[in-house]
């Protein structure tokens, strides 16, 4: 997984079950070594602690579910996620890499998680959660709540407006300045009024003003909030790349090549099937990142 290590049981049958799903995009295992980075930067700062139950806020298809199950092989750990096919398909997997007594999955969602009791829980995980629900503030309440005193929470979440705004140049990771004047005239149409032309139609309503509050909050201690920018390499599906949105409401290339000369477009097409080919497509993300102690 990284620098060689051998997957643990869960992780490999997570990632397993993700390419088993995904793989006629031309996803493999190499295309979730990003993501697995992430999760155990999440959990660097907690693997030391006592931890014995653990709440995965907006589980998914599994990823933190699959760490934490490796992280902490003596805990039991609880995912909230209330897409049920999603909750369904995590089952699957976990029936076969961990104890049942390991693990349980409830239809839960932010702001409340009602059906977990107060103080229960030992650390609290969340990944691209708090960026999508409503309430920040009463997320953030809420997960205090189920956490005892002493009880850690961590979390990384997406920025992507700031993400737009940084990185103009490219589109789901493929230099689109490198292609030339087709590439500059396509981004032109990708953003006819400049880089910021998405930002508010992007999803994450999420800015590191709203998990500031933890700052000075009674319910909270030994804060630390960082916002980075993570640049990876991943192994992309050329074909996958050309009808893939960033989020909902954005144009994939494919919908708009069509504004460009036949040769211009043959161009383009080129330029992502050799960046694919030779592993450059570098997607770039800005995040941050989340840590917290039950006062």
């Amino acid at each position: 997984m990284n620098g060689g290590r051998t997957m643990s049981p869960g992780i490999a049958r997570w990632t397993a079950m993700m390419i088993a799903r995904y793989g006629n995009v031309g996803v493999d295992a190499s295309t979730f070594v990003p993501y697995h980075r992430q999760a155990e930067e999440m959990l660097a700062g907690v693997r030391n602690h006592d931890v014995k139950n653990i709440l995965d806020v907006g589980s998914g298809e599994g990823l933190m579910m699959a760490h934490l199950l490796d992280a902490f092989p003596d805990a039991h750990i609880t995912g909230t996620e209330p897409d049920m096919q999603r909750m369904f398909q995590t089952a699957v997997w976990l029936g076969e890499a961990a104890d049942e007594n390991r693990w349980s999955l409830m239809g839960e969602a932010l702001p409340s998680l009602e059906s977990i009791d107060d103080a229960s829980m030992d650390l609290v995980t969340s990944r691209a959660v708090l960026a999508y629900v409503d309430d920040t503030g009463t997320s953030l309440d809420e997960i205090a709540r189920v956490l005892r005193r002493g009880g850690h929470f961590t979390a990384l979440e997406p920025l992507h407006g700031h993400a737009l705004r940084q990185y103009p140049q490219s589109w789901m990771g493929v230099s689109l300045v490198e292609a030339g004047e087709a590439g500059l005239r396509l981004l032109r149409h990708l953003f006819p009024n400049g880089p910021a032309t998405y930002l508010d139609r992007a999803p994450a309503r999420f800015a590191v003003s709203d998990i500031e509050r933890l700052y000075g909050d009674e319910h909270w201690q030994d804060v630390r909030i960082v916002p980075h920018i993570v640049e990876h390499r991943i192994h992309a599906s050329p074909d996958l790349l050309l009808v893939q949105a960033p989020f909902d409401g954005a144009p994939s290339i494919a919908s708009i090549l069509n504004v460009l000369p036949d040769d211009e477009r043959t161009s383009i097409i080129a330029h992502i099937r050799a960046c694919c080919e030779r592993g450059d497509v570098i997607r770039t993300e800005a995040v941050v990142k989340v840590e917290a102690t039950r006062r």
